[in-house]
């Protein structure tokens, strides 16, 4: 017996939560890919500001107004601890603003491709349509 037989309304709710995932995700893709308000992506352009200084050789959280640079502006987020810019080299390479959007892009395609392969295959032991 399939899923759908045994359980209606775990087919129901699956198929709605899917149906909001996918909506949730559209947004938040096309705010990252098209959007260029200053709404669009903006904690992601916050990360970027905030490597930039790195880049810099400044700490840009404990900026004197002097070590503000004009184009990239003050930081306004709330900081993270040294250490954690070493990721930033690898997550926020040092490239321009338009490129990390387009690199996140891909980046966010390729993981979501992944876990949504990974999740197929944890399902799969269960039928095709839990799956």
């Amino acid at each position: 017996m399939s899923l759908g037989k045994k359980q209606p309304i775990l087919l129901i709710l699956t198929l709605l939560l899917t149906f909001l995932a996918i909506t949730y995700l559209s947004k938040g893709f096309y705010n990252l890919a098209f959007d260029g308000s200053p709404r669009g992506a903006r904690d992601l352009l916050e990360r970027w500001k905030e490597q930039q200084y790195i880049y810099l050789n400044t700490y840009p959280y404990g900026m004197d107004r002097a070590d503000i640079n004009p184009i990239l502006g003050r930081i306004r987020s709330g900081g993270y601890p040294p250490w954690a810019f070493f990721t930033g080299f690898f997550v926020f390479p040092n490239i321009s603003w338009g490129l990390i959007r387009a690199y996140h892009v891909l980046l966010n395609f390729l993981f979501l491709g992944l876990l949504s392969r990974f999740a197929y295959q944890l399902g799969l032991p269960f039928g095709q349509l839990a799956a």
